[in-house]
């Protein structure tokens, strides 16, 4: 289940560069490499060359998380570099310097990723740090306020003109096309896909021997003590949060809560359990963990470097 943040784009490329095996693939690749850049590139900035190193290690030796996702016609790995996209460009508009511009762009890139697949709409709860953050920092000057909600705003424009856009789209070639009932029968196998896919709002079901079958996600990347990892990954703040460049702690606690988020909607919500649904909070806690592994492991090679130099 796909829709246009992937038709549109894979269109596009085939148009360019006709059909067969490798065309085919090519977004799907693409997508994946540019997601494996900013990745690296986040976690090097966060963590340093240690947690880059781990994390790169770690997905090498999973390829069953990889490689499949790279040349097949998922649409997962593109959704989730739009949306991580739109985190990075958040993050940057917190700088005064075009700042209403880059809030207007990661609106626009993750309704792309919204448009890819709409379980990633989840990932939208990362938002809530910056936003407290900015009220935060401006709540000695009343006047600011106006401006960090105008910012929102902005970011909420660009979030949702291109979904709108979409649907209008949609709503006016079916009814050209097919009538009334063409819209409705699109809106009717839509609302059953919502609803029967996995996504759970056709009811939860808080089953708990299922429950405890999804705890041990960790299985899909070779990972055999899974407690031992979500107590890890639940309690990672307080090793990031003390240990990374200030100016890198809110971007980490976004991520930090989106992946939590989306991993609760999976334990206690999704009622399929694959590992593809979990897919980006996979990704993503893989992420957090080696950046707190890193960032610790750092801080024993520099105290042991001091002693040294004591001795």
């Amino acid at each position: 289940t796909v829709g246009p943040g992937y038709i549109v784009p894979e269109a596009i490329l085939l148009k360019l560069f006709g059909y067969g095996f490798w065309q085919f693939r090519l977004l799907p690749l693409l997508a994946y490499a540019g997601l494996l850049t900013l990745l690296f590139f986040t976690i090097w900035r966060l963590g340093g060359i240690l947690s880059l190193i781990i994390f790169q290690i770690w997905l090498w030796s999973v390829p069953q998380l990889t490689t499949n996702f790279a040349y097949e016609a998922q649409s997962e790995p593109l959704a989730l570099f739009y949306a991580f996209a739109g985190f990075l460009l958040f993050y940057f508009s917190l700088q005064k310097k075009n700042k209403y511009w880059k809030a207007l762009l990661s609106g626009v890139l993750f309704s792309f990723a919204i448009l890819t697949k709409n379980l990633y709409a989840i990932l939208l709860a990362g938002m809530l740090p910056f936003l407290i953050k900015e009220l935060l920092d401006n709540k000695k000057n009343i006047k600011n306020i106006k401006f960090v909600f105008l910012k929102y705003f902005i970011f909420a424009v660009g979030l949702l003109v291109p979904i709108i856009s979409f649907y209008l789209y949609q709503y006016v070639f079916l009814i050209s096309h097919f009538g009334i009932d063409g819209w409705n029968a699109v809106q009717v196998d839509a609302s059953y896909q919502l609803h029967n896919a996995g996504s759970g709002l056709g009811g939860i079901n808080l089953d708990h021997d299922f429950i405890l079958k999804k705890l041990h996600i960790w299985l899909n990347i070779a990972i055999e003590n899974s407690y031992f990892v979500w107590v890890f990954l639940l309690f990672s703040p307080f090793f990031f949060i003390k240990l990374i460049e200030k100016r890198y702690k809110i971007l980490t606690v976004s991520l930090y809560l989106s992946t939590i988020v989306f991993f609760a909607w999976y334990v206690f919500i999704g009622t399929y359990g694959w590992g593809r649904h979990a897919w980006p909070a996979i990704i993503l806690g893989m992420l957090l963990l080696s950046l707190s592994i890193g960032v610790i492991g750092k801080i024993l090679i520099l105290e042991r470097a001091k002693i040294k130099l004591v001795l």
